[in-house]
């Protein structure tokens, strides 16, 4: 089945526009997302979480943009409220469950912003 995010979509068949700080912050956390391999180690997930959750935390506090733009950035930003604790979890397994979903999210950001 493929991925989809709840409520997010197109804007007339084109892509919404992103402020420079939102993309920066997609591409900061898809870089930490490619740059990890500890697909073992629990405490490694960890700091990935915590890197990941302030990344996430930027982007809250520096996002400029307003109305329906604004609108579909939020139905994205949604389940990595889940999805970046969840990386951090007590158990490898749910780590790693996390972490590929993770990983199928920051995929679609590309799909439907600018």
């Amino acid at each position: 089945s493929q991925y989809a995010v709840e409520g997010l979509r197109l804007n007339n068949g084109k892509r919404w526009t992103a402020n420079a700080a939102t993309t920066t912050g997609v591409n900061n956390m898809i870089a930490l997302m490619d740059s990890f391999s500890d697909v073992n180690d629990v405490m490694a997930f960890s700091d990935l979480s915590n890197n990941l959750q302030t990344e996430f935390n930027r982007i809250i506090q520096k996002c400029t943009m307003v109305g329906e733009d604004h609108n579909q950035l939020h139905h994205f930003l949604i389940p990595m409220k889940d999805l970046v604790p969840g990386i951090g979890a007590q158990d490898v397994t749910s780590c790693n469950t996390h972490f590929a979903k993770m990983e199928l999210h920051l995929k679609e950001y590309a799909k439907y912003f600018e």
